[in-house]
């Protein structure tokens, strides 16, 4: 699963997209932001497509939005949603026409490595790129609470290069080519997003202390 993204920078962001974000004093990306802490990430709505807005990480439903925000996270993790089983789960069953573009410059991942002499298991992290580092969108699905936006970002099973790297679960973000973002955004089916073997990315190993 993926619960680490960093976010790419604005100016580049815009352009990428051929979006602006309403609020750039909202816009403070740091390092990596990590899912469990629920922070505010730069998405695009399919209902404005030309405007970046922030979310916050971890979809509540509207079920959800009658219990204590803490609570919910507590006793629900909707950081993620599988894309071939959203359709058969509550958490996101009203959202499922609800599409949006989570936007990253990189996110990463954990290989399980045997440790030398050790009966345990080492996890390395990898940073996760395009091939050519410009920024790139992951698929996602979203719900409107009040005047927050809260996201939940898509996975699938692993390509090739991702089963390598997530080699304890298999899985990987729903990573969208450029030609595909607008067609997420109109409500496409799911269906071929179970698969991500064409996505070419590149993956490079680094240090635990950069992501922490």
């Amino acid at each position: 699963m993926c619960y680490k993204i960093q976010e790419p920078e604005l100016p580049f962001v815009e352009k990428r997209f051929n979006a602006r974000f309403g609020r750039p004093e909202a816009f403070n990306p740091k390092k990596y932001l990590f899912g469990f802490d629920h922070p505010e990430c730069a998405i695009i709505l399919d209902e404005n497509p030309n405007e970046i807005v922030m979310g916050t990480w971890g979809l509540v439903p509207p079920w959800g939005a009658r219990k204590d925000r803490k609570e919910f996270y507590k006793t629900s993790n909707t950081l993620n949603a599988k894309v071939e089983e959203a359709h058969q789960k509550a958490s996101y069953k009203d959202s499922l026409t609800k599409h949006c573009l989570i936007l990253a410059e990189s996110f990463i991942e954990y290989k399980h490595v045997p440790s030398i002499g050790k009966q345990k298991v080492d996890k390395v992290p990898y940073r996760i790129t395009s091939p050519d580092d410009q920024p790139f969108a992951i698929a996602g699905l979203y719900n409107i609470i009040g005047n927050e936006v809260t996201f939940t970002l898509l996975t699938t099973s692993a390509n090739t290069l991702m089963a390598e790297i997530h080699n304890s679960a298999k899985r990987m973000p729903v990573v969208l080519h450029k030609s595909e973002e607008e067609i997420w955004l109109r409500n496409d089916k799911f269906e071929p997003y179970h698969s991500r073997t064409e996505i070419e990315l590149k993956a490079l190993p680094i240090g635990k202390e950069l992501i922490s």
